[in-house]
């Protein structure tokens, strides 16, 4: 009885020493588990091994002389057998093999591994399977923590070093918007040394001139913290500790605990001066350029249209023939011109209209006129629908003329032959939807994102016949936009495009039209 009793009481002491091992370095717990758990079940040699997933093994981390020995899962062996069942197991010494306890190490519904015991003198009992048990259950849960641990540790150091060493500026504020988290790329952008920015206001570090956020009723850090809203890219102008003016382009994000509360927030802010100064340049060469271009390319134009009419004598077909093609690449080359000057128009904020009450459909009729001969060249015929009596839009009608110009002028382009190109109307709210449709060879929907940027052009079986510079749509976009209307596309493949803009509808003026 003394015996029994002077054994569980060695029995509880190993248990509360295997208790006290803590830590996360792995291959120490490993080595203090196998040992003390050799003591507590007079064992020769205890193993443990853990799964490996992505190749289906049970692999040995300890003892260090079998720490490359692997066990198949779907092997008859009793430690895969007992990984399987998720049950305790023992088998009983036979030939040159050992008596075996195998006991999972298992955390809540997920196991992790095997301790696996062996010994010669005798079998495992009852009591023995109950040790072992309660071994790998504590193991299980320092395996756990330790996996947890080095997983967040990881994810900790690539946090630090994207913060350390990214270009762009990555500022951490809390829920009252002070500023916790303040890299060196954001230093020397603001021109504030971290000690100094840590703790301070967001707006106190990032002074907004202009021209989103500044003025503004709510701040972009307001709506993070207060509506979780995410904002991507917004453009402002902040001036630095030496009161120098830097334009930049900021991205912020809400943080959120695990209840879906707004806790903090992250800014990511990109230094921009360097770029607009390159565009700045750019547009300035490419105004400069296009301007010197114009007056020689219209004086051509002129001369040529003069030749062609015979003012200059007769011409005999062939030289009508050739001059006339000349003609045409000289007006493409003039398109061209307008179009670079009118892109650098846009991107300098140089672009003036003259708001008037225009009728829509007078300035349609001009536009249908023009391009009758190419669509008729074409064998397609360009329909106007008109519903209802249209009323008066507010736009430049110039370049309202410019506009719907570009868009008929498209549709015949990538049109199929023997098709028809329509310009629809719908009034919606206070505003005029004007529908131009194409049955062409459509858009796919991985093209349609960059149909109005700049130079951006579509690749189908009609682009390279179409020609252009992929600036048209592009200036048509501003266009509409600098109209307070909107532009978008609906399009299949094979099917055809539709391109809608809106533009506002003029108050309180007389309908013209009559019903159809």
């Amino acid at each position: 009885m003394a015996a029994k009793a002077q054994r569980h009481l060695r029995e509880l002491s190993q248990l509360a020493e295997l208790s006290g091992i803590v830590g996360f370095n792995v291959t120490n717990i490993y080595q203090k588990y196998l040992a003390k758990t050799a003591m507590l079940l007079n064992s020769t040699a205890v193993s443990i091994y853990l799964y490996e997933p992505t190749k289906q093994l049970l692999v040995c981390r300890g003892p260090k002389q079998h720490s490359t020995k692997t066990i198949p899962l779907n092997s008859s062996h009793l430690a895969a057998r007992a990984f399987a069942s998720r049950q305790t197991m023992t088998t009983e010494r036979s030939h040159n093999q050992p008596h075996r306890l195998a006991s999972p190490i298992a955390h809540h519904s997920k196991t992790l591994g095997i301790i696996l015991v062996e010994r010669t003198e005798r079998g495992f009992g009852e009591h023995e399977a109950r040790l072992a048990k309660l071994v790998a259950t504590r193991l299980a849960v320092l395996v756990e923590n330790a996996a947890l641990y080095h997983d967040v540790n990881s994810r900790r150091e690539r946090w630090e070093a994207v913060f350390r060493f990214t270009e762009e500026g990555i500022v951490v504020f809390d829920r009252a918007g002070a500023i916790v988290g303040f890299n060196a790329a954001a230093a020397q952008i603001t021109g504030h040394r971290v000690a100094d920015a840590i703790g301070r206001p967001f707006g106190k570090i990032f002074k907004t001139i202009g021209p989103e956020g500044a003025g503004a009723v709510v701040t972009p850090i307001e709506r993070v913290l207060s509506e979780g809203a995410i904002i991507t890219k917004s453009e402002q102008l902040i001036e630095n500790r030496a009161g120098g003016r830097i334009w930049t382009e900021i991205s912020y994000s809400p943080m959120f605990d695990d209840a879906g509360h707004v806790t903090s927030g992250i800014a990511i802010i990109r230094n921009t001066t360097r770029d607009r100064e390159v565009e700045e340049i750019k547009s300035d060469f490419i105004s400069i350029v296009s301007h010197e271009l114009r007056t020689p390319l219209t004086a051509i134009k002129g001369f040529l249209s003069m030749t062609l009419k015979n003012d200059f004598g007769a011409l005999s077909e062939k030289q009508y023939h050739y001059l006339g093609r000349v003609y045409q690449s000289n007006q493409r080359m003039i398109d061209l011109v307008e179009d670079l000057m009118d892109a650098t128009y846009i991107e300098s904020g140089k672009i003036n209209l003259t708001i008037d009450p225009v009728a829509i459909e007078n300035v349609v009729a001009e536009v249908i006129s023009e391009v009758t001969g190419k669509g008729t060249a074409k064998q397609i015929a360009v329909n106007v629908r008109r519903r209802q009596r249209l009323p008066l839009v507010l736009a430049d009608e110039t370049r309202l003329h410019q506009i719907i110009l570009n868009l008929v002028d498209n549709a015949i382009k990538y049109s199929m032959p023997g098709t028809e190109v329509e310009v629809d109307f719908k009034i919606q709210g206070d505003n005029l939807i004007t529908t131009v449709s194409d049955r062409g060879v459509g858009i796919s929907r991985t093209q349609i994102d960059r149909l109005f940027t700049k130079f951006g052009r579509i690749f189908n079986p009609l682009s390279i016949q179409a020609g252009g510079t992929g600036l048209g749509l592009y200036i048509v976009k501003n266009l509409v936009e600098s109209h307070s209307g909107h532009i978008w596309v609906t399009s299949q493949e094979g099917k055809g495009s539709k391109f809608h803009f809106s533009l506002p509808i003029a108050k309180q003026l007389p309908l013209l039209g009559e019903s159809t």
